[in-house]
């Protein structure tokens, strides 16, 4: 996946995945904004889910972060959670 930051993109692994927010491992050492679009490639939607965050936390020694997903579309927050739940085919 990726968070973006305006037109800088910033590719990460997701390693935790809620309605609320997404746990990441960095693929290098970089500072993290304190705010990013995350998108999410979901399996059967042909353009990834972008949905807003902001850093929640970060463990810089296990280059791990975490983002809270924030506002942004409903819709696309309750695509997320049936995804999570099973509900979409994968």
């Amino acid at each position: 996946m990726e968070l973006c930051v305006g037109t800088e993109r910033q590719r990460v692994r997701a390693v935790d995945l809620s309605p609320g927010g997404i746990g990441v491992v960095l693929a290098a050492e970089r500072e993290l904004p304190s705010a990013a679009s995350a998108e999410l490639p979901l399996p059967g939607l042909r353009l990834p889910l972008a949905l807003d965050a902001e850093l929640a936390w970060l463990d810089r020694a296990r280059r791990r972060a975490g983002f809270r997903f924030r506002g942004g579309n409903e819709a696309l927050r309750e695509l997320l959670a049936r995804f999570i739940e099973g509900e979409l085919a994968g």
